[in-house]
């Protein structure tokens, strides 16, 4: 008998590979915080958004920024100053 292997009837086997799963919870929480990290940027130097987009971003900005300040106003008026007590003053 010969020992000759014929090249056709010998069976390999694919190589065991694991699918990829997607990206990890760190990959993931680093693309979040590049996509942040560039939209901040993309924001304050106009750099990659149109016209529109810059100038919508803007008011949104501004409007929240007046927001802040309104409810500042209205919180610091309604509580009278902690100094009236001392001088026996009242509204």
């Amino acid at each position: 008998m010969s020992q000759t292997q014929d090249s056709s009837q010998a069976t390999t086997l694919p190589p065991t590979t694991t699918a990829p799963s997607g990206p990890t919870k760190d990959e993931e929480k680093d693309q979040k915080m590049f996509e942040r990290w560039r939209k901040t940027l993309s924001l304050i130097t106009g750099v990659g958004l149109s016209q529109e987009e810059f100038q919508a971003e803007v008011q949104k900005a501004d409007q929240k920024q007046c927001e802040l300040r309104k409810e500042k106003l209205i919180k610091n008026s309604m509580d009278p100053p902690s100094f009236l007590p001392a001088f026996n003053l009242a509204f």
